[in-house]
């Protein structure tokens, strides 16, 4: 196998022809050369295996382990397993990394030993560079836990590099269909700090096929059941007595998920959907996707027509549509996390590395 590399690369890819070859580009162009790849292809059925195959017969540093369908979660763990680096990076098949982020996140886990887990500022884009978000949120580690107790995500997880010896020290390793990467860091957080270096070295691509409908709308629920095993929240009645009364064999985080996302009433399903679609009016209309804003309204309507809340979806893409999307961005800066993307112009992604490098 020859000498260990510092850094192992961490991705799970599932039928992403079409943006594979841009993150490959990304991660050959890299400026530090110690470093592995190891990629599972969960179960692709376009030409993601043949453009795989390829980059590893250019490319000795990576590996491709191929298998059936399972899921972001046990696929991260699969390739965690087989890493042999000091550091692991996570990276989504459909993003672009800096040149210099690699160097950048090794530099900064080589002077900082208190700290075993690192992300950065990010740029959002589409398929047009041109137009961008800069999410750049505060660098320290008490903002970190802040957010991360209030329920926020502050870390885009595709951005974080590890040490692999602090993620060895947990009793599981990734958890959860969904938020797993929240969940990953609140366990994190008890074996030092986590930080974001403060410059751009992620490129993440937002399109319509990159989180599927379900993953959203689970995501606030699968996030309250997170902080209620990590003791941030008080379990709930039946919760407490599932923990009480189990004796099966499974992991009890997997049987609690379950039976949130297999139990729910019907009324409660489409009330989540209806609450995902309204959130989807911001963000449509943010990355000016106007007509997609309007839709993301009347299935709003379409999934919980009984939910008098649903029916303001559509007279809020209305008005947002005849505004500016500064001043969209502005009213969603009013969140948390919102405060910290900027929208913005630019000639293409490399304007946004350069400058954030040379600044």
């Amino acid at each position: 196998m020859g000498k260990k590399p510092k850094v192992s690369i961490i991705m799970s890819v599932y039928n992403e022809e079409e943006f594979l070859c841009e993150c490959i580009d990304g991660i050959n162009a890299q400026t530090y050369p110690d470093y592995e790849v190891i990629v599972i292809d969960d179960g692709s059925t376009d030409k993601t295996s043949d453009i795989l195959y390829s980059w590893s017969t250019e490319n000795d540093r990576v590996r491709i382990i191929t298998r059936k369908n399972e899921g972001l979660t046990s696929a991260l763990n699969l390739a965690i397993s087989l890493a042999r680096g000091e550091y692991l990076a996570r990276h989504d098949a459909d993003d672009i990394s800096a040149p210099n982020r690699l160097e950048e996140q090794v530099e900064f886990l080589d002077r900082h030993s208190d700290v075993v887990l690192v992300g950065s500022h990010v740029v959002e884009f589409e398929k047009k560079q041109s137009l961008i978000t800069l999410y750049m949120p505060p660098d320290s580690h008490e903002f970190i836990v802040n957010s991360l107790h209030k329920g926020e995500n502050p870390l885009v997880h595709g951005s974080i590099m590890l040490r692999k010896s602090a993620f060895k020290k947990l009793s599981e390793g990734y958890r959860f269909r969904y938020s797993q990467d929240y969940d990953l860091y609140l366990r994190m957080l008890h074996l030092g700090d986590l930080r974001i270096i403060p410059e751009v070295l992620y490129a993440l691509r937002s399109h319509s096929s990159r989180i599927g409908v379900k993953a959203r709308v689970f995501r606030r629920p699968i996030r309250k059941l997170i902080m209620q095993m990590n003791g941030l929240i008080p379990w709930d009645p039946k919760s407490e007595s599932i923990i009480a009364n189990y004796k099966g064999d499974k992991p009890l985080w997997q049987v609690l998920e379950e039976r949130l996302t297999q139990t729910l009433s019907i009324p409660s399903k489409k009330k989540m959907y209806a609450q995902h679609f309204m959130t989807m009016i911001g963000d449509n209309l943010e990355k000016d996707r106007r007509i997609n804003a309007l839709t993301s309204a009347l299935n709003a309507i379409k999934n919980c027509p009984v939910w008098p809340k649903s029916w303001l979806s559509l007279p809020y893409a209305l008005i947002g549509i005849l505004l500016p999307r500064s001043i969209i961005a502005q009213w969603r800066s009013r969140s948390t996390l919102g405060k910290y993307r900027t929208p913005c112009q630019v000639n293409s992604l490399e304007e946004v590395f350069n400058k954030s490098e040379n600044s």
